[in-house]
């Protein structure tokens, strides 16, 4: 990785943590976050899914996995880039 790129990366982070204390401290936040890296999607607290619209799951995030699992869809797991 470039230093830019890694200097971009380590800001973003920076910015992105911000959120995650406010919504620690009781306010609430909402992101749109497209394939997210596996680093940033364990700070998730509760997720909602949305699929053509409509919401498919809605819940605690690390519970998202074993829910689809249980209705029949199996999903490897990606490897962190």
């Amino acid at each position: 990785m470039s230093y830019d790129k890694l200097l971009i990366h380590v800001l973003w982070f920076y910015d992105f943590s911000v959120f995650f204390r406010l919504g620690r401290k009781g306010r609430t936040i909402i992101f749109s976050i497209h394939q997210p890296r596996y680093s940033i999607f364990r700070l998730f607290d509760r997720l909602t899914l949305l699929c053509l619209g409509k919401v498919v799951y809605h819940g605690p995030a690390n519970q998202a996995l074993d829910y689809f699992t249980s209705i029949g869809r199996h999903y490897g797991l990606a490897n962190e880039a």
